[in-house]
């Protein structure tokens, strides 16, 4: 099964030189949309407001997904310091399913969410009594979450050919963010030059 790992590595100036492009741009390519956005300019979101990321998307999101917990350091409350936002669900996830080809992005929170205000704001959508590993979106959460700093995020990288072949061949998680950082970096030297073309004029 498809292991959720942040292979991005924030050790970079952001690169201001990567604006964000609307969805219109990708002419309907959701996974391309959320990969240029989301993965390829992650950095321009690190340390910053999560409501800056929900302005931005501008598709729905429609579950929260495969949360990562840890205990908190003094008596017994769980925290919540990562999260999938499920654009679209083409995976069978669940206990024993696969949900690496999701459409979703990735965050981390350096600052922990407390696990108990998370389900308080779960709780607007009456669906999502009862439900495990995909919950739907609420307001309320999307209020509970706005203020709170963003680590790490990626969307999806097994969607990607390239990325894929990184994930199965690498022994190592040092390998994996190595290799993974360098076809990072080659696609923002792509995406560089596609946006200096776009700046220059046309010849008349």
């Amino acid at each position: 099964m498809f292991a959720i790992v942040f292979v991005c590595e924030h050790t970079r100036a952001q690169d201001n030189d990567l604006p964000y492009r609307p969805f219109k741009l990708f002419h309907n390519d959701t996974i391309r949309y959320l990969d240029y956005n989301f993965t390829i300019r992650s950095d321009q979101y690190l340390n910053k407001p999560a409501e800056e990321l929900f302005n931005d998307l501008e598709l729905p999101i429609v579950y929260v997904s495969y949360l990562m917990m840890q205990p908190r350091s003094s008596g017994n409350n769980i925290d919540i310091v990562a999260m999938n936002l499920v654009i679209r669900k083409v995976g069978n996830g669940g206990e024993e399913g696969d949900y690496s080809k999701d459409y979703y992005i990735r965050i981390g929170l350096p600052t922990p969410v407390d696990a108990e205000n998370f389900v308080n704001a779960l709780d607007g959508d009456e669906r999502n009594r009862g439900r495990t590993h995909y919950s739907y979106w609420t307001p309320q959460l999307r209020e509970l979450l706005k203020d709170y700093k963003l680590g790490r995020i990626e969307s999806n990288n097994s969607l990607f050919q390239d990325r894929r072949k990184i994930l199965e061949n690498s022994q190592t998680i040092e390998e994996l963010v190595e290799r993974s950082a360098k076809v990072i970096e080659s696609e923002k030297a792509k995406w560089r030059k596609i946006i200096k073309a776009e700046k220059q004029p046309l010849n008349k």
